[in-house]
């Protein structure tokens, strides 16, 4: 079968576990969803979000793609309200798991089998978040 490749500007993480940190005394809240990738094949992807804005960013956040392995760390600000409702959803019983789709600001070449073509470590600007949570 030939290789075809498309692009591709979303990622797609399926939440497998959520957990509420609040490190330090002063620190803020931040939401550390760890899931697996649904349009990346093999691939898993930490999400840290966040209440403050991140330094360096011309969106809401970063994706950073290690070239080497599986894995991806991303971090997100988002405003109070949508953080407040995004934990009281992810704390409730789902039916099945949410689904985080992190907006990038550049395409990403990935084979109809779901293969990412990188040859080193990048950082991609997050422009957006959606959420896919469905209810009982």
């Amino acid at each position: 079968m030939k290789d075809d490749w498309v692009q591709t500007q979303g990622i797609r993480i399926s939440a497998q576990s959520a957990e509420l940190q609040l490190i330090g005394q002063y620190g803020s809240p931040e939401l550390v969803v760890s899931g697996g990738l649904m349009n990346i094949a093999r691939g898993s992807c930490t999400l840290r979000i966040k209440t403050t804005p991140i330094k360096d960013t011309q969106g809401i956040g970063l994706l950073k793609i290690e070239a080497l392995r599986p894995v991806m760390h991303a971090e997100v600000t988002l405003s109070a309200a949508q953080f407040e409702c995004v934990v009281k959803t992810l704390q409730g019983s789902l039916p099945r798991p949410a689904t985080a789709i992190l907006a990038l600001h550049q395409a990403l070449s990935v084979s109809v089998a779901g293969d990412l073509a990188i040859e080193s470590d990048i950082s991609c600007t997050v422009t957006d978040i959606s959420w896919v949570m469905p209810l009982q």
